[in-house]
């Protein structure tokens, strides 16, 4: 790997001489660096992070992160968190940064709107927190309008705002934020897609005791859950009804089995012309079986007036 393009100098910080960059950002030492407390998004994956390093290695830290100092000294990454590692395993000791003086919900904002914007694919986990996190924020900033041009009025006013900013409906901002309130191995498994969202949803309204029920069934049965099921497990719990015993009866319900029969076209085909369509094969086909389906029920009604004709001795 060859030298990295930038690569800050201990005698830089010991002369009390911040450096900048040829844009005039300030040079941050890495172990300056804190990351966001309670930072919603996770890190990128080693395949992703390890292309990211590639880059930065070949041509430095295109964008600065964004940071805020701490009153402990040194300061929080409100943006960019992957870039200080990637230039941490590239050897860099120090990154490009732009310092801002921002208070909690400011930096919130900005954390969570940058990283929204910024990555193309989010865990529903990780859109969860990041909802919550900005949602209480605007919440608690009550009718300012230094950091956003409308009004707030309620929580579900907030969501919806929240909603036009990543184009989707407050409610369905709503429903995200219900997931914070499942424990950590069932959102695990809403982000590996072994449980959907409406179920998911529903599920968060239990008691933790409950969800951790739950979380051991699906384990150890390795069964699915079901929105209706769910749905179940939700109003037993709102009523007091439900124990450890009800959730693994109403877990491993079995539905009954469906018939599938799959009959290829190909197969199909042979017994009919080459210019017919489809459809008017599935329509021929149906015909055929329903014929076939009356006159068995003949067949069966002669049968049976015979066994009684027999069994009706002569006068």
């Amino acid at each position: 790997m060859s030298e990295p393009k930038f690569k800050l100098m201990p005698a830089d910080l010991l002369l009390g001489d911040r450096p900048s960059d040829a844009s005039g950002h300030q040079i941050l030492s890495l172990g300056e660096l804190h990351p966001f407390q309670n930072h919603p998004f996770k890190m990128y994956s080693e395949d992703k992070m390890h292309e990211l390093a590639e880059s930065v290695q070949q041509h430095g830290i295109l964008m600065p992160i964004l940071v805020r100092p701490r009153n402990e000294g040194g300061y929080e990454i409100i943006s960019g968190h992957n870039r200080a590692e990637a230039a941490s395993r590239v050897g860099m000791d120090g990154i490009p940064a732009n310092i801002r003086e921002l208070d909690d919900d400011q930096a919130i904002l900005m954390m969570v709107d940058s990283n929204l914007r910024q990555r193309e694919t989010l865990l529903p986990s990780e859109k969860a927190w990041a909802y919550r996190m900005k949602l209480d924020a605007l919440t608690r900033q009550g009718n300012r309008t230094d950091l956003t041009s409308r009004q707030l009025v309620g929580k579900s006013d907030t969501a919806d705002i929240i909603g036009d900013d990543v184009g989707v409906s407050g409610r369905q901002i709503q429903r995200y934020i219900r997931l914070t309130h499942l424990i950590e191995p069932l959102q695990v498994m809403i982000d590996l897609d072994e449980i959907k969202l409406s179920p998911a949803v529903e599920l968060s309204y239990l008691k933790e005791n409950e969800q951790i029920t739950v979380v051991s069934i699906l384990e150890s049965e390795e069964v699915k859950l079901s929105l209706a099921h769910a749905k179940q497990l939700k109003e037993l719990s709102r009523k007091d009804r439900l124990d450890d015993e009800t959730i693994e009866t109403l877990l491993m319900e079995e539905k009954p089995a469906q018939k599938k029969l799959i009959i290829k076209g190909n197969i199909l085909a042979k017994y009919f012309p080459d210019d017919i369509t489809p459809k008017e094969m599935e329509n021929t086909v149906i015909k055929l079986l329903e014929n076939w389906q009356k006159r068995i029920k003949r067949e069966q009604a002669r049968a049976k007036k015979q066994s009684v004709d027999v069994a009706t001795p002569e006068r």
